[in-house]
């Protein structure tokens, strides 16, 4: 297994592959490999989740059919690595590809969702994936629909998530991962 200096690195290193990926979220926290003690894993979305596994030399947590859930050797550890892979029912399948397609390039090099995309994204996580949303994440969505331009209020969240899936013609796929 292949160890990696920081997340940011390995991130990184997925440019010299074909693979489109980006991190769902959480990327705030990559300076000084934070995440490792903040959050329990790194969340990506790709289009062809065997490149990326070989290219990040990732294992699987819980057994070798499974590509999604995922432990990358980072600075002397193990840090799971959650991929989602386009077509997996994580998201609409539309909106996976759109994601992709929008991702933006951070400063340092690797892949995040516009912050539109982040917003909503963010948002449909935490209504639909997990059932809630942490308080960690209605403070960075209302701070990035600020940076964006966008009045929005906690209590509005579930009709503007309704809103935008319509108008963009997504659907709910009915994947919990509580």
């Amino acid at each position: 297994m292949k160890e990696w200096n920081s997340i940011i690195e390995m991130l990184c290193s997925l440019n010299n592959y074909k693979c489109n990926t980006m991190v769902l979220r959480n990327y705030e926290l990559f300076s000084n490999n934070k995440l490792i003690s903040l959050h329990e894993d790194i969340d990506m979305l790709c289009d062809d989740s065997d490149m990326v596994i070989n290219a990040l030399s990732a294992t699987c947590r819980i057994n070798d059919s499974d590509k999604i859930h995922l432990n990358v050797l980072i600075a002397g550890a193990l840090v799971p690595l959650d991929l989602r892979v386009v077509g997996d029912s994580y998201y609409d399948e539309q909106w996976e590809n759109d994601l992709l397609k929008r991702r933006v390039i951070t400063k340092e090099g690797y892949y995040i969702p516009n912050p539109i995309d982040y917003i909503y994204s963010l948002m449909y996580h935490g209504l639909f994936h997990k059932s809630e949303l942490k308080k960690e994440y209605v403070d960075r969505i209302l701070l990035l629909a600020e940076e964006s331009g966008l009045e929005i209020k906690k209590e509005d969240f579930p009709i503007m998530l309704k809103d935008y899936m319509n108008k963009n013609g997504y659907v709910d796929t009915g994947y919990r991962c509580r």
